[in-house]
């Protein structure tokens, strides 16, 4: 189960049974055993789900439901996701091995989650990168004038890197000496 910012669930993935046995339309919310877990992100693991004190009844068309497993993914700090096992009515339970391949399960998810987080990050600040870069060889190409072109590498420079100053250095090579050109 995955989780939007509106603490609804955007996604329901299903594995090992066909969906369409299951007649309930409605998304699940974050209420009984599967808000449970996400307000505390811990793994629960039950014999009989109804149970537990914060279990909620199945809405009507909802497979039955034997022993439960659910599995926090937590990134950053925060629950995004969860993994739910179940086992038919009378399946026999989870076990403490059970739980904790689940945990490795889910924290594996967790560092997927968080590189891919990472990757659009990156991806994103590069396609600015490069926004920025094609403005700054089209302002280039605009002007012939080696002030107006010192000007634009510093100022773009300063906006690019988010720096406070930037200073463009001339090397002149006969005196081997670096002159201040231009400074923003």
């Amino acid at each position: 189960n995955a989780k939007d910012p509106k603490s609804e669930f955007t996604k329901v993935l299903y594995s090992g049974f066909d969906p369409a046995a299951c007649t309930v339309r409605a998304k699940p919310a974050l209420q009984g055993l599967n808000g449970e877990v996400f307000r505390t992100q811990k793994p629960l693991r039950l014999g009989d789900r109804s149970q537990h004190p914060r279990s909620v009844p199945l809405p009507a068309g909802h497979l039955e439901i034997g022993p439960l497993l659910v599995v926090p993914i937590i990134v950053g700090g925060q629950c995004v996701a969860d993994i739910l096992c179940t086992r038919r009515p009378g399946g026999s339970a989870f076990r403490e091995g059970d739980e904790q391949a689940a945990v490795i399960i889910a924290n594996q998810a967790a560092v997927a989650i968080q590189n891919a987080r990472l990757y659009e990050q990156v991806k994103v600040e590069r396609v600015e990168e490069q926004a920025t870069l094609l403005r700054l060889s089209q302002d280039f190409l605009a002007t012939l004038e080696p002030q107006e072109i010192m000007r634009q590498v510093v100022d773009t420079a300063v906006q690019a890197l988010h720096a406070d100053c930037s200073d463009l250095m001339l090397l002149d090579a006969d005196e081997k000496t670096l002159t201040l050109a231009f400074s923003h």
